[in-house]
């Protein structure tokens, strides 16, 4: 009787443990891009939480899609050559307004929900092509491009 209270307890440790399930990975990247944080969050420059949901590269006047989601992109990170031309297709598939701004570009679109937009800009090097949903970047939705 006891080794089936001794398993019983483990088995609901293990069962609570188990239950959780996340789809995305959370990362955050310390202010000197230090340690905790994904590779990629650093190559980007991305300081803070960042909700990251996968990467996509893109040649020079390429396009790429990214979505906007409640409350992260998809993809996270964009590798593309520094300065060159290319055409992003923003569409807002979540259930809240986003905005996918750059600052080092000048781009700041708002997105309503259900909304596309086609940008097209030069892609930035890394460390200066951080971008982010003004509404929610402290909730991890920002990404990054990172220069190949």
């Amino acid at each position: 009787m006891r080794k089936l209270v001794a398993v019983m307890a483990v088995a609901g440790l293990l069962a609570s443990g188990c239950g959780k399930s996340s789809k995305s990975a959370s990362t955050t990247t310390a202010a000197t891009g230090g340690a905790g944080g994904s590779g990629l969050a650093q190559q980007a420059g991305l300081k803070g939480t960042t909700d990251e949901h996968g990467s996509a590269s893109v040649a020079a006047g390429g396009t790429v899609t990214v979505e906007l989601h409640d409350v992260y992109f998809q993809p996270t990170y964009i590798k593309a050559p520094s300065g060159a031309k290319i055409t992003l297709v923003l569409k807002n598939v979540g259930k809240l307004p986003h905005t996918f701004t750059l600052d080092a570009g000048g781009v700041d679109e708002k997105l309503s929900p259900g909304e596309t937009k086609s940008v097209s800009l030069n892609a930035p090097a890394q460390l200066s092509g951080a971008f982010h949903c003004r509404f929610h970047q402290g909730s991890g939705m920002q990404g990054g491009f990172i220069a190949t």
